[in-house]
């Protein structure tokens, strides 16, 4: 094993190499949106298969502070893209990301209020597209929470705002592959950290919970890993917080449909 990933990394290099010092230095210099969402692409590539160990410091800080520049660009493409980076970046940096958190969490927040123009919402796709750029930039605040909570939870009080900044956000209607992601991590953290979701306002929170929930229990949503955490997450408030579970389950927005769904939760096995 140790000759294989030896000549793995032989092989690899010479690949990252020109890709650093030739291809990606062009495709960012030529300032075409096509070349640029390929190089943000490859950067994404080379985090999450590398990682920071792979490359010197100050290289890795730069791919960090290139993936950051482009999370308040005004192509949806390429917020996308990059705010994609950032998740991936949380989620593969290890200890490494406390050096880089707060350009990431600039950077998803720049993302996440980026505003739509009246141009863009006259055009289904580019609608779409703005939508998938804000849920990447919402998936990869959940990212941070999920992977780098011992250093989020280091400070409980940025802990607290970050969580509750994150359930705010949600759901994800657009990306469902991310949206699918999220709902897993909420389904786990309602269980496993309830004070840190329900301390301050139990009512709003539970309230948002259920709206969230309601509208994850679909087709489109579900997946094998995440059906479970979020059943066990709505039997949770039902069992331990069923008075404010079942003010919620009557809130305005919440429809006979959407509490269908929250029972199918309730019975899922």
């Amino acid at each position: 094993m140790g000759t294989l990933f030896k000549h793995a990394k032989e092989f690899v290099g010479p690949i990252v190499e020109t890709l650093r010092q030739q291809t990606l230095p062009a495709a960012f210099q030529s300032n075409v949106q096509k070349r640029l969402k390929f190089a943000i692409f490859v950067l994404d590539d080379m985090i999450e298969h590398l990682g920071p160990s792979y490359f010197p410091e100050p290289d890795f800080m730069t791919i960090v502070q290139t993936m950051c520049r482009f999370s308040g660009n005004k192509s949806a493409a390429l917020r996308q893209a990059s705010t994609y980076g950032i998740g991936v970046i949380a989620q593969h940096s290890g200890n490494a990301f406390v050096k880089y958190s707060e350009m990431c969490l600039k950077g998803l927040e720049q993302a996440i209020q980026y505003q739509m123009s009246d141009k863009v919402n006259e055009k289904k796709e580019k609608s779409t597209q703005f939508h998938h750029a804000r849920d990447n930039a919402i998936a990869s605040l959940g990212k941070v929470l999920k992977y780098q909570k011992a250093l989020i939870k280091s400070n409980p009080q940025i802990y607290n705002q970050l969580a509750m900044h994150w359930l705010g956000l949600l759901p994800i209607t657009h990306d469902k592959e991310e949206g699918s992601f999220q709902y897993e991590c909420l389904g786990e953290m309602v269980v496993q950290e309830p004070d840190v979701l329900f301390g301050q306002d139990p009512q709003g929170a539970v309230n948002q919970v259920v709206k969230i929930f309601a509208e994850a229990w679909q087709d489109s949503y579900l997946n094998d890993t995440n059906k479970p955490a979020i059943a066990n997450a709505v039997r949770y408030l039902n069992n331990s917080a069923n008075a404010q579970f079942m003010t919620a389950c009557q809130q305005s927005g919440i429809n006979d449909e959407m509490r269908t769904r929250l029972q199918q939760a309730f019975n899922h096995q």
